[in-house]
Order: C-alpha cells, then sequence, then structure tokens
C-alpha cells in the first residue's frame, strides 16, 4: 500500500472523527464540511492526473459526493440505524481513498520536503517533519483512529442490536412514578456516554500497548476497569453490556494493533 493511499485512508478516518460523540442525525453542512475538508486535502497531496485515467479521477470524485449526499440523506429518515450506516459509508468512502491512491487513477504524491526544508528556516519544527518515517506514521495513525471512531460505532451498533443499552427502569414497571422514570432514562443516557469515553480511552491504550508488545499490562488495565465497575456488576444487565462492551474493545484494539504491527514489519 502506497503512502498517498494511507494519507487519504487517513484523511478520510479523521474526518469522520466527529461522528465518536454525534448521537443525532448529521446536519447538511455538517456532511457538506466534511466532503470539503477530504476534498482540499487529497488536493493538497496529489498531483499530475494523467489525461487517460482524468475519466476515472472524475468518476471517484463525483461518488465521494454522491456519497456524501446519500449519507445526508439516509440520516434524515425516522427510522434509520445511525451506526450501522455510518460503518457502511465509512466502508464505501474507504474504498473509494484506496482505488483513488492506487497506480489506476495515474495521481502521483506530492513531495511537500522541498518546501518544508525551505520554510524551516524560520519554523524549525518544520525540518523534523520533511525527514520523518510519514509511512508508518500514517499506518499507526489510520489504525489509531479506527479503534477511536469505527470501533465505536461497531460496539454501540451490537449493543443496541442485542438490547443492552443501559436502562434503570423498564417500560413494564408501571409502579414507577412518571419522574423518577424520567430521572432514571437520563441517568441510563449519561452512563451510556460515559461508557462510549471510557471505551474509547480504553481501546487507545490497548492499541498502544499491543504495538509496543506490553501485552502483561492488558492485564492491569482490564483489572482496574473492573475494580470500578465491581459493584455495578451485581446487576445481571449492566454486566452483560460491560462484559460485551469490554470484549469488543479489547478484540477490536487487539487486533488493529496488531495488523499495524504488522504493516510496520513489512
Amino acid at each position: 500500500m502506497s503512502t498517498l493511499t494511507l494519507a487519504l485512508i487517513a484523511i478520510t478516518l479523521l474526518s469522520r472523527l466527529p461522528l465518536l460523540l454525534l448521537d443525532r442525525p448529521i446536519k447538511g453542512q455538517e456532511a457538506a464540511l466534511s466532503w470539503a475538508l477530504q476534498m482540499v486535502f487529497a488536493l493538497a497531496l496529489t498531483k499530475g492526473i494523467n489525461l487517460d485515467m482524468a475519466w476515472l479521477v472524475g468518476v471517484l470524485s463525483a461518488s465521494h459526493a454522491a456519497l456524501h449526499w446519500l449519507w445526508w440523506n439516509r440520516e434524515q429518515r425516522r427510522k434509520v440505524d445511525l451506526q450501522l450506516l455510518r460503518m457502511t459509508m465509512t466502508l464505501a468512502l474507504l474504498f473509494l481513498a484506496t482505488i483513488l491512491g492506487s497506480p489506476w487513477s495515474g495521481l502521483v504524491a506530492r513531495d511537500h520536503r522541498p518546501w518544508l526544508l525551505a520554510w524551516s528556516t524560520g519554523f524549525a519544527p518544520l525540518a523534523p517533519m520533511a525527514k520523518a518515517p510519514w509511512y508508518s506514521i500514517l499506518v499507526v495513525m489510520a489504525g489509531l483512529l479506527l479503534c477511536m471512531n469505527e470501533a465505536n460505532a461497531m460496539i454501540r451498533w451490537v449493543i443496541e442490536r442485542m438490547r443492552l443499552r443501559p436502562k434503570d427502569v423498564h417500560p413494564d414497571e408501571v409502579e414507577v412514578p412518571t419522574k423518577n422514570r424520567i430521572l432514571a432514562s437520563e441517568q441510563a443516557e449519561v452512563e451510556y456516554k460515559r461508557g462510549r469515553l471510557i471505551g474509547v480511552l480504553e481501546r487507545v491504550i490497548i492499541f498502544t500497548l499491543v504495538l509496543s508488545s506490553q501485552y502483561a499490562a492488558l492485564a492491569f488495565v482490564l483489572t482496574a476497569k473492573t475494580m470500578a465497575r465491581f459493584k455495578s456488576l451485581e446487576d445481571r444487565d449492566f454486566a452483560e453490556y460491560f462484559l460485551l462492551g469490554t470484549l469488543m474493545s479489547v478484540v477490536l484494539a487487539g487486533a488493529a494493533g496488531l495488523v499495524v504491527k504488522g504493516f510496520l514489519r513489512g
């Protein structure tokens, strides 16, 4: 996989990172901004369109814009699975980025090193950037972004499909006052959002430990998390939600770390 392909993949994943905390349907301006950022960075990274393959670049660009419009349009519907839709759109965008960065498109990566070195006389940090191992940096960056956002979407989708989302009050408990139900529902929502942030940090730590081959430290992370929720685990529903989320975080982050290690060794 070329450095250009990795750069386009990293940009795609980075532009979708705001979805991590977005539980509502995306607005038109947000979808347009995501598209615009990806296009601007893609133009800044590439040069030299081959006239024989210009049609392919045009088709890919049009497909990229159409996907963002379709994504926004589908999210406006009432009965739509946001997490599944977003995972599907991410896969489609990554597929387009892979084709666009491949030799088939005729695009060539723009060399920014001379520019960085020229400007490093006035801003010293630009010099190390010109000599940085960008292939390795982009591989790690892509793996980390997958752990943060896309893994989060997958875990939330599985939890919601299995109906393990925290609920402090069951709908059938009619004897519970309405005010208490509302309060319990708000507490459950707070717990769900808190679990998301904890999960993101957990996956970042696991990814880092696997990447550095510190496998023994994984047990410490899991033990610390379990101890913090020890009393809550007496509730069977919460225990199932906690166990599923934790195991999926470990598997996804661990797999991402191992794949990234494979790329770096290759």
